[in-house]
């Protein structure tokens, strides 16, 4: 990748076990979206994630179903509803056998319609998803800059308002500025700055504050702002502080005292440093449901560090299906892991099990 792109600035080398990864958390991992070409039912796939109760925060997707879940989500209401009953509108079905990447024009008026309004059944993951599967169909660039110009066409009242999904389109400009060209991303972030100060009227010395809500303003705040806009604007749930690069310390912090119900998100541990590995924060991950769980593993398997080695000893046995994935990374990583496991050996029976693996 380009040495120029914006992220790579803040590259933490020897992070995680190979250049590849290092990159990868650099331009916000795991808030990403990779495009496979498995041959799949892509409409049959879109539909069954719509309907999940909990969208489904894998990082690779088949391109059929990616492209398939961003024209039902930039298509508007998803659903009719009907007491005890859910059904795809014929729009949304209509929407689902389209089998192209968006075009800039569809990619503008996606962003747009989003941005004003929330489907009914759109969660914040699915909200985040459809930024990022939109980006990976597409291009970075002309993701971000859809974003920031139709910021740029809102009224004060429309920025400041409380609006949860469109909120979360937003704040993922974060991630965005990462993976463009140093250039593009200082240009994004000048505009952005002006939508704040200027457009929403929030600036040093001002009267006007963002308001402990979701909003465009206050997601620009947070992308701007980092640790001091979490902890002046947020409940200080920590999904609010992967934008605070800056502050790692706050992230250690507010991951040592971790209550809430978020999930243990990897670029915080990239953030807050390897110590957040063994907060309260990481360790809810065994609460999680399955398909989390596994999202979770993938997340943290490239970091190289002996506490994700006792983490993934652990997810050995814990009958959620990632056996057999955990035991791979173990394999692939042996000359790393091997002296790990034989120093927890003595006193852990699962890290005793894991060296039979050799």
């Amino acid at each position: 990748m380009a040495k120029k792109v914006a992220g790579l600035s803040q590259i933490k080398k020897g992070f995680c076990f190979d250049e590849a990864g290092d990159e990868a958390f650099a331009l916000g991992w795991p808030h990403v979206r990779r495009i496979t070409d498995d041959d799949v039912d892509g409409y049959r796939l879109a539909a069954q994630r719509l309907m999940d109760s909990e969208f489904d925060l894998s990082i690779h997707w088949p391109r059929s179903a990616a492209t398939a879940l961003v024209h039902a989500w930039g298509s508007g209401q998803l659903f009719d509803l009907a007491p005890g009953n859910r059904e795809f509108r014929t729009t949304t079905r209509e929407a689902m056998w389209n089998t192209l990447a968006p075009n800039q024009e569809q990619v503008r008026g996606y962003l747009s319609e989003r941005m004003l309004r929330t489907p009914m059944w759109a969660s914040d993951r699915a909200t985040e998803s459809f930024v990022l599967m939109l980006e990976a169909l597409t291009d970075t660039e002309s993701v971000a800059d859809a974003i920031v110009s139709q910021l740029e066409r809102l009224d004060r009242g429309e920025l400041h308002e409380a609006a949860g999904q469109p909120a979360i389109i937003t704040y993922q400009l974060g991630y965005l500025l990462l993976r463009v060209e140093t250039s593009v991303a200082e240009a994004l972030r000048a505009r952005m700055r002006v939508v704040l100060e200027q457009n929403a009227g929030v600036f040093e010395g001002s009267s006007r504050r963002v308001a402990p809500h979701a909003s465009h303003a206050r997601s620009l705040s947070l992308i701007l702002g980092g640790a001091q806009a979490a902890d002046r604007t947020t409940d200080k749930d920590l999904r609010w502080y992967t934008h605070a690069v800056a502050d790692a310390h706050a992230v250690r912090v507010r991951a040592s005292v971790n209550k809430s119900p978020s999930l243990p998100d990897a670029r915080l541990v990239w953030i807050g440093g390897p110590e957040v590995l063994t907060t309260p924060f990481v360790k809810r991950w065994a609460q999680l449901p399955p398909r989390d769980q596994r999202w979770f593993f993938e997340s943290i398997a490239p970091i190289q560090h002996p506490e994700v080695v006792s983490l993934v000893v652990t997810m050995r046995k814990t009958g959620t299906g990632l056996n057999p994935r955990a035991s791979e990374w173990l394999q692939t990583h042996r000359t790393y892991a091997e002296p790990v496991l034989k120093k927890l050996a003595g006193s852990n029976a699962d890290a005793r099990e894991a060296l039979a693996l050799w």
